[in-house]
């Protein structure tokens, strides 16, 4: 799930921003044309750098330099380093400053400087490290140089979160200067050497990779960052422990550590998003940045406790304000790790500290959410306790529990075989993830527990719906082999429901009058079941099933302009197409709104599991349909093409669906920031226009859905579905 900037953070910070914003507003620009060190191969606009372990030779003043592992020579040059750090400073707290109050002085004075370093020709820095950590007699420059750039990812931070402040022809020409250093970074010699490199350097290499490829929508560079931390990065540096015995080799452990935690951290806050938890995910041997960050806490917490031998040098500065404890915090809502956070050094004055700290500004690299995050959810647990009250108000019936709509006038509750019934269980886990509050976890512990028996229910096609949404939701936050255990049979169960001939998921058994084997487009929804499966399992049964359906659904839902279908009904003989018509749309012809937004959500997500681009392709043309028919507010009439215009009824639901959808697709596509945009106008709508007010609508959190129109069932009503994904909307919009 995606980190919610902690309340405790924003506090924590806003008096030393304000101040070191008050400093940056007085400086002049300083890059690297402003000094040249004699040693250097490059030209003025080349960065240069030496290494910062090695001396001169005692034997000789004219012999090659030699090592002294973890001691600085004082005698090097790092005048380029301390601008390149001083850049860091300015523009890290020029955005943090324009986060906190909104004023655009501080974006211009920032783009002073981002002018000066990467666009006007006099001043700019060239877009390669060929000459960084140099040693004299030995090296004109080295791969492991590029770490010195890691600076930069403060500055890439602060323009993402000044935003549309900037000038866009500006930020434009700022992208390209790192375009171009990206392609030097995993072209050239020194970064293919620095990827690979087996220690921090190899991390640092990702990081800035990531940060870089995330700031140019470089999707491609981004997934690969993202297969790289899973598979080289976390399996080959961190022992079973959660330590990192590379670092821990070396003359200066506790720093080591410390930076390299950071640094995987830093990785997992900048690629994790909807659909990419780098904060869960774990290796088949259970190692993760939880258990790294949980092995360090307590010698961060208490160094004196830290049971290798002291660093050679430096010692004194670590601890400082490590952004592991701070993200990490947020992403796993640990108060403990916040509060130790809070309590560190925000301003380090150690110069190897300084340069060793990948964040020093942890304001600009959360979300600015589109929306008051603190007041909707305040709103929302209000009104949940508020349908909790409902629901105990309820004359108790055996079995039925989950709360679905008010139908007249009354509160309408539904057994756990309703289709609808794993949407309440699901809410009151994001409930929990946005407050870290035990009463949420505890209400979704009690409210999922009832779900179970739906495991082996093979009378319905439902299961995503009913288990993913609970059980799954649920696993996510909380990694219970118990869940585990429950997704894993469902899928089972539902597999039972494919018939290869046709090459689909049947859907309904109901009205055999009407069809002879059914398949709507509702049914994408529940192959994240499957796919999950196959990564908790390895049993790529579910995965081949997954993908035929969507395959097969792909070739046979969908018109020429890319909206669906929503019944299509197949031959169980010859497996083809017998007709395709609707159930719950305007005519068989029709984009049902509801529909189009389950096959853009789940087209997506089938992209996230396979990475094939048909998927992302897909997504892509059905968001287009999508947003070419949105009315003025953003929320979809029940229908794009119900014949009454402006006096049908609105779905908040599809709205919902759809948001959280796009958020996620804004994450893969080159279109990702138009999604983004579309996506935050459909969030603030559905805020400001369609929320219930705190008491009112049973307790539910929107107005003004639309379940089955034609059969006149569930119009203009609140419905648990439009809740539970404006909720994950709300917490995908975090995600920058």
């Amino acid at each position: 799930m995606e980190p919610i900037i902690p309340i405790l953070l924003v506090a924590a910070l806003k008096k030393p921003v304000m101040a070191e914003a008050g400093w940056a507003m007085k400086q002049a620009p300083v890059t690297v044309t402003a000094s040249y060190s004699p040693r250097s191969a490059g030209g003025k606009h080349d960065f240069f750098s030496e290494g910062d372990y090695w001396w001169p030779n005692p034997v000789s003043a004219d012999s090659p330099y030699i090592q002294r592992d973890g001691e600085t020579n004082p005698e090097n040059f790092t005048a380029h380093r301390e601008a390149m750090i001083r850049l860091s400073r300015v523009v890290g707290a020029l955005g943090s400053a324009y986060r906190l109050t909104g004023d655009t002085k501080y974006v211009r004075q920032a783009m002073k400087h981002v002018r000066a370093w990467f666009v006007d020709t006099a001043t700019m820095m060239n877009p390669s490290l060929v000459y960084a950590q140099a040693i004299k007699g030995r090296a004109t420059g080295r791969g492991i140089g590029i770490i010195d750039t890691i600076q930069l990812m403060e500055v890439v931070e602060g323009l993402e979160t000044m935003g549309s402040a900037i000038d866009q022809d500006l930020l434009a020409r700022v992208k390209a200067w790192f375009s171009r250093y990206l392609v030097w970074l995993t072209t050239h010699p020194y970064g293919r050497d620095e990827m690979n490199a087996a220690n921090n350097h190899g991390t640092c290499w990702v990081m800035q990779v990531a940060a870089f490829a995330k700031f140019t929508g470089n999707v491609q560079l981004m997934e690969f960052c993202r297969q790289r931390y899973e598979n080289v990065l976390l399996p080959n540096q961190m022992a079973a422990d959660g330590s990192f015995p590379q670092e821990l080799r070396r003359t200066k452990p506790y720093g080591y550590s410390l930076f390299n935690l950071d640094a995987m951290a830093t990785i997992c806050q900048l690629l994790s998003g909807p659909g990419n938890d780098l904060w869960h995910y774990q290796t088949a041997d259970g190692k993760s940045i939880g258990k790294g960050i949980g092995f360090l806490y307590p010698y961060i917490a208490d160094k004196t406790k830290w049971p290798y031998k002291h660093d050679v040098m430096h010692w004194d500065e670590w601890p400082v304000a490590q952004p592991a404890l701070a993200f990490g915090g947020a992403a796993f809502g640990n108060a403990r790790w916040l509060d130790v956070w809070a309590r560190l050094d925000h301003q380090p004055s150690g110069n190897e500290v300084i340069r060793n700290l990948p964040v020093r500004h942890p304001l600009i690299w959360f979300g600015k959410p589109p929306v008051d995050i603190a007041k909707v959810t305040a709103d929302a647990e209000a009104q949940t306790k508020v349908l909790l009250d409902s629901i105990s108000a309820r004359p108790k019936e055996k079995g039925v529990f989950s709360p679905r709509t008010i139908e007249n006038g009354q509160l309408k509750l539904v057994a756990s075989k309703d289709w609808t019934s794993g949407f309440f269980p699901g809410e009151l886990w994001m409930l929990y993830r946005l407050t870290a509050k035990k009463e949420w976890e505890d209400l979704a512990r009690r409210y999922t527990a009832p779900m179970e028996v739906e495991k082996t229910n093979g009378g319905t096609h439902d299961m995503g719906f009913k288990i993913f949404c609970s059980y799954g939701t649920g696993w996510r936050l909380t990694r219970e082999a118990t869940y585990r255990d429950v997704i894993i049979e469902s899928a089972r169960t539902l597999s039972t429901r494919f018939n290869p001939k046709i090459g689909c998921i049947r859907s309904w058994d109901h009205h055999k009058e009407l069809w002879t084997y059914p398949v709507i487009i509702d049914n994408m929804m529940n192959l994240e079941l499957l796919f999950e499966a196959t990564r908790m399992t390895g049993d790529s049964s579910f995965y081949r099933i997954a993908v035929t359906h969507a395959n097969t659904t792909m070739k046979n839902h969908f018109r020429t302009d890319y909206s669906s279908y929503h019944v299509v009904d197949y031959d169980t003989v010859t497996g083809q197409v017998r007709r395709k018509m609707t159930w719950q749309g305007a005519n068989d012809s029709s984009a049902w709104a509801r529909g189009q937004a389950w096959g853009l959500y789940a087209y997506t997500m089938c992209y996230r599991y396979t990475k094939d681009r048909r998927y992302l392709s897909q997504a892509e043309h059905i968001a287009a349909f999508i947003l070419s028919h949105l009315p003025a507010d953003k929320v979809p009439y029940w229908d794009y093409n119900a014949p009454g215009g402006a006096s049908e009824p609105k779905d908040a639901s599809a709205a919902a669906i759809v948001a959280s959808g796009l958020y996620e697709l804004s994450g893969y596509s080159v279109r990702g920031a138009g999604y983004r945009s579309v996506a935050d106008a459909m969030l603030v709508s559905l805020t400001d226009h369609y929320r219930a007010p705190v008491g009112g609508n049973k307790g539910f959190i929107l107005l003004h859905s639309t379940g089955g129109k034609p059969s006149n069932s569930e119009v203009d009503v609140p419905l648990n579905y439009a809740d539970y994904y404006y909720l994950e909307a709300l917490l995908r919009s975090q995600n920058k």
